[in-house]
């Protein structure tokens, strides 16, 4: 703390900046597992001890990567071999480090999900070899079940298209099961489908001391007038 004059206290807080070895740094294979010699997606992020994201840089073998935002960012693997370590770099401060990913099944399978903004169906792959060659998908948001199938890899694959019509907004969870209802991998993903709820506030009158206003507030949905369940109607007016 600083007097700007004798009568004016100044406060100036200063973030003091983490060392890259106290950073949480995490690689997460998409849907839990990768496996070896099959194409996979790993996303990480890196946090400071206070929560603050970490922008950093990095390279697996001679795959290069970088954050994108908030201190998260993915890089597309296909392991030839169970362990790989990533060797982290902080931009600003040219500090090092080497972390461990988490190491890649001989066998198994994989999940990867492609949600194309301008695709009408959600796509998921299944890749690998799973005994007995019967699986379960199930797609949910917050318990409600919008999806659910029953299928089995061909020639190493599965492939399932979601509707998205099905589908509402906020958090959905795939989940591929074995047929006992065992969770084998499971991938979330955040819909956002076109269901915001519009206010439109108008007014009307002058501003004056002791003056009116009216002010008409509404609601609408999708284009439609939109009545919430409470005792005012769509349209208030307030004077």
């Amino acid at each position: 703390m600083y007097y700007e004059n004798g009568d004016y206290p100044v406060i100036q807080t200063i973030r003091l900046p983490y060392p890259l070895s106290l950073a949480d740094i995490q690689f997460l294979p998409e849907g839990g597992h990768w496996v070896i010699g099959k194409k996979a997606n790993v996303a990480f992020r890196a946090i400071d001890p206070d929560g603050t994201p970490v922008d950093i840089e990095g390279q697996i073998d001679d795959q290069k990567f970088a954050t994108r935002f908030g201190g998260m960012g993915k890089v597309e693997l296909t392991p030839a071999k169970a362990d790989y370590t990533a060797t982290i770099t902080h931009p600003s401060t040219g500090e090092t480090r080497v972390v461990p990913l988490p190491k890649a099944d001989s066998n198994g399978i994989v999940v990867q999900v492609v949600n194309n903004p301008g695709a009408a169906f959600i796509t998921v792959f299944v890749q690998g070899e799973y005994n007995p060659n019967s699986l379960l998908l199930v797609s949910q948001t917050r318990g409600v079940i919008n999806y659910m199938i029953q299928g089995a890899l061909a020639n190493g694959v599965w492939g399932v298209r979601i509707p998205k019509e099905n589908l509402i907004s906020g958090i959905n969870h795939i989940t591929v099961l074995s047929t006992e209802g065992k969770p084998l991998l499971e991938r979330l993903i955040f819909v956002q489908k076109d269901d915001f709820l519009n206010l439109n506030l108008t007014s009307s009158g002058t501003v004056s001391p002791r003056g009116k206003i009216g002010l008409d507030l509404s609601s609408s949905f999708q284009n439609q007038p939109f009545k919430v369940h409470s005792p005012w109607p769509s349209v208030m007016r307030i004077r």
